[in-house]
């Protein structure tokens, strides 16, 4: 079974005769269906089922459902509509299976973000349809979670001097990147100054207390991070199934907001807007391109 399936509302395990009563129901009765006739003319299908709301599970697989359809494998979602747009997003097949990977760099974090590709079919459907042509392609990112908690808010008395450091520092960096030698050096000099600070910050100093937010790579797998931001906004959901109660807390990760789904029984703290979360996610999203 998917190790993020308990996120969703599965805790506890499926034995094979679940399993496949549970994608039986996905088969019989999908909220969505998306195909991919590849050019060489092979077909795919993916086929979705709610549990909660924007909450499911995903099952992929060769041919047409209700003719020759064959499952392949199965994933759980989550679905945002937190919309933040690229320069460019590139995809890439997983070795192992067809599944894709997608990279997007953001250039005020100077971060390339990867992560799990939810429409991929639907996607490289539309992709071959447009002929791959000039694209401005938007992201929503979600991520699910077997295990967070919740943090207290951080007293933040910013000053304009300070958010105009951050804007000159993106700017700094876009020259950096396009070959600008004095703006590396400066950079290079700006991240050393930063860490003196942070290192006489934190003896006497909780951690958690100086990281307000944060959002790096975490583990061996390329699309899990470590995550740390504000709750915007929370709801609580039911799965359809188990009617096991399932977090949805919107929140804010440095230059990323993300839709993150976690089992009631797995997150310590009681959510609120305004406080912080933290945890492990294995970070999906939705490529939309206009």
């Amino acid at each position: 079974m998917h190790k993020y399936m308990r996120a969703i509302g599965f805790s506890e395990k499926l034995n094979k005769i679940e399993q496949e009563a549970l994608l039986a129901v996905i088969l019989k009765n999908p909220d969505e269906v998306s195909v991919w006739n590849r050019k060489d003319g092979q077909c795919f299908s993916e086929v979705e089922k709610d549990i909660a709301y924007h909450i499911g599970i995903c099952l992929r697989g060769e041919g047409i459902l209700g003719t020759d359809f064959e499952p392949e494998y199965y994933f759980p979602y989550i679905k945002s509509t937190n919309m933040k747009a690229f320069r460019e997003v590139s995809v890439e097949r997983h070795a192992d299976k067809e599944s894709y990977a997608a990279v997007c760099e953001e250039e005020n974090m100077n971060l390339s973000i990867i992560f799990y590709l939810q429409n991929a079919f639907g996607y490289l459907s539309s992709m071959e349809k447009a002929g791959y042509g000039t694209l401005f392609p938007t992201v929503s990112f979600s991520g699910l979670c077997t295990e967070g908690k919740i943090l207290c808010p951080v007293h933040n008395n910013v000053k304009a001097s300070q958010v105009a450091g951050t804007s000159a520092r993106s700017e700094m960096a876009e020259l950096a990147r396009n070959g600008d030698q004095m703006a590396a050096e400066a950079l290079a000099m700006d991240n050393i100054n930063e860490y003196q600070m942070l290192s006489k910050r934190l003896m006497n100093e909780d951690v958690y207390s100086i990281v307000e937010r944060s959002f790096i790579p975490y583990g061996v797998e390329c699309d899990n991070y470590m995550v740390i931001g504000d709750i915007l906004n929370v709801a609580g959901v039911e799965n359809s199934i188990t009617k096991e109660k399932i977090w949805i807390l919107n929140v804010r990760s440095r230059e990323l907001v993300i839709d993150i789904c976690i089992n009631q029984k797995d997150l310590m703290g009681e959510p609120a807007v305004g406080r912080r979360f933290k945890g492990d996610i294995w970070l999906q999203g939705s490529i939309t391109a206009d």
